[in-house]
């Protein structure tokens, strides 16, 4: 079961949803960035959204990263695991923000282009970041994510984003895709701290 808020915007009906997992396949070009698609031919990320929390998970064969965004702390906490090593960073919601600073002055292009991506109709946006770094986004108007902060780059565009393409100077184009989606209550266990057998890092506070 879960539960949805329904708002009228113009003839689309949006609801805000705030039970949510998404998963994503990660790739990019295998001819031109042969060594960055062999690293990420295994890579996923999971997106799940509960209430006013959100966490992210990226991982492949031998890396994990989940960031945990609780905004009844006002803080994020980034959980990585490198083969053995286990390190959890606190950081504080001003430091975050200056992390992604880059993304506060955005420019956020509307385009004309649609796609469906789980069977979603999705609206396309371009941001141009001041530096030259460029994400082309696919998101579904119709799902408002209850925490819109789940991804800074992200919290500007009203929708949830199912698809995007990232594109850094000198660097692979790095592309993500939707596969799954389902709007099943996210159990509580997953958005809790891993509890023990872990370093802490506050290069940030």
């Amino acid at each position: 079961m879960f539960f949805l808020v329904f708002s009228i915007h113009g003839f689309a009906q949006q609801r805000t949803v705030a039970e949510c997992t998404v998963e994503y396949d990660i790739t990019t070009d295998s001819v031109k960035y042969k060594d960055a698609f062999d690293a990420l031919k295994n890579g996923k990320k999971v997106l799940l959204i509960k209430g006013i929390q959100s966490r992210s998970d990226f991982f492949n064969g031998s890396f994990l990263q989940s960031t945990f965004i609780k905004k009844d702390t006002g803080n994020i906490y980034v959980y990585r695991e490198i083969g053995d090593n286990k390190i959890l960073t606190v950081i504080d919601r001003t430091n975050w923000q200056i992390m992604n600073s880059a993304f506060d002055s955005a420019e956020l292009i509307n385009s004309a282009e649609r796609k469906r991506v789980l069977n979603f109709d999705c609206k396309h946006v371009i941001l141009k970041l001041k530096n030259g770094d460029e994400y082309s986004v696919y998101y579904a108007p119709t799902i408002m994510p209850s925490i819109k902060e789940y991804e800074y780059a992200f919290s500007k565009i009203p929708g949830l984003v199912l698809e995007y393409n990232i594109k850094k100077n000198n660097e692979p184009e790095i592309k993500y895709v939707a596969k799954k989606i389902n709007f099943n209550p996210v159990p509580s266990a997953k958005m809790e701290l891993p509890k023990s057998g872990y370093r802490i890092y506050n290069e940030y506070q």
